[in-house]
């Protein structure tokens, strides 16, 4: 995903309409299918309601149809609680690229954002393991 700019959108609404781009883009993944799923990108904002829609949004699909068990995919930031700069400007000390995995397919070995490269945003880096590696 890259969520739009603030600048040239209408900067009173940004929240509402990046929560929109994020519904948009996410149901090109429904139903997701129980397939191993990760969202990144660029959401120009640290958090607020597309990040939230993100980890909030639980899906709940039949795993087995012959045992109707349930699994539950939950989303989650490969960073945890922690905060990392990834936007190399000095004046925007933010958190604006995103790593979510799905907990029903990933464990996340480790997660950093090295400050190299030459783009206005550093990379967000990601080791993930597969749940059924993990046991």
């Amino acid at each position: 995903l890259h969520l739009r700019a603030i600048f040239p959108s209408n900067p009173i609404d940004i929240h509402r309409q990046r929560r929109k781009e994020v519904a948009t883009h996410w149901k090109l993944l429904h139903p997701i299918n129980l397939q191993p799923t990760i969202v990144l990108g660029d959401f120009n904002t640290a958090s607020g309601p597309c990040t939230r829609f993100v980890t909030d949004y639980v899906v709940q699909q039949n795993a087995d149809a012959a045992c109707k068990q349930q699994a539950i995919s939950k989303f989650s930031s490969v960073f945890g609680k922690k905060r990392h700069t990834t936007c190399r400007w000095k004046f925007l000390k933010f958190h604006y690229d995103h790593i979510f995995v799905d907990e029903l397919w990933w464990n996340v070995k480790n997660a950093h954002v090295p400050k190299t490269g030459a783009s206005d945003h550093y990379p967000a880096v990601a080791m993930l393991i597969p749940v059924s590696s993990s046991l």
